[in-house]
């Protein structure tokens, strides 16, 4: 789709609202290039047309709603915290993840989680997530708890040790929380991993 030769088909290609990123795309990641955000479809519809057509990726709008990118269905970052605790049992609970107010279409599945969650006001301008639900889909609040003490914020230009100060305070609540139901934040009460590293929940 991009050639760096041949005006007539640059010209061609400029005017498309979506083309292909090669440069940022490899093995594992298709990135397009967002020209025309007003004809950019929303993950949900584009997840469910792939599935009607028997294909499952993780779809992801990023870098101020610019850029689109499709990887593999279980390689997203939220993905990859629950991969460290079921391969590695790494204790999920003692990390912690620091994001701004908004961010990709995969901000709101890195809130929620037995994890730890930082948010600092004021860092990031813009994010990709009205490009994440359709109309009459899920609301935030089925996936973002309203209020957690595994959640904590940040005034805006926080000085390096208002943002320590916030972890110790997030550490401390997450202390005093009743006990968390495994499934309800993606952890499976039970797994087990395969020869091939693929998770499989045990009933």
């Amino acid at each position: 789709m991009n050639t760096p030769e041949g005006g007539e088909e640059k010209s061609v290609n400029s005017s498309r609202p979506i083309e292909e990123d090669v440069k940022s795309s490899n093995s594992h990641c298709l990135s397009f290039l967002i020209r025309d955000l007003s004809k950019a479809k929303k993950v949900d519809d584009m997840r469910q047309k792939l599935r009607m057509r028997g294909l499952r990726c993780h779809l992801m709008y990023c870098r101020n709603s610019t850029r689109m990118q499709v990887i593999p269905l279980l390689a997203s970052r939220s993905q990859a915290l629950r991969y460290l605790f079921v391969r590695w049992r790494l204790n999920v609970a003692n990390m912690y993840v620091i994001l701004g107010e908004t961010g990709d279409t995969d901000y709101e599945e890195l809130i929620s989680g037995t994890h730890k969650t930082l948010i600092l006001k004021g860092v990031v301008e813009k994010g990709s997530e009205e490009l994440l639900r359709a109309t009459g889909s899920y609301i935030r609040d089925d996936i973002v708890p309203g209020e957690s003490p595994l959640v904590a914020y940040t005034r805006e230009e926080a000085t390096a040790e208002e943002i320590a100060n916030a972890l110790k305070q997030v550490s401390k609540s997450a202390m005093f929380q009743s006990s968390v139901v495994p499934h309800r934040y993606g952890v499976p009460d039970s797994v087990t991993v395969s020869n091939d590293g693929s998770m499989v929940e045990d009933n």
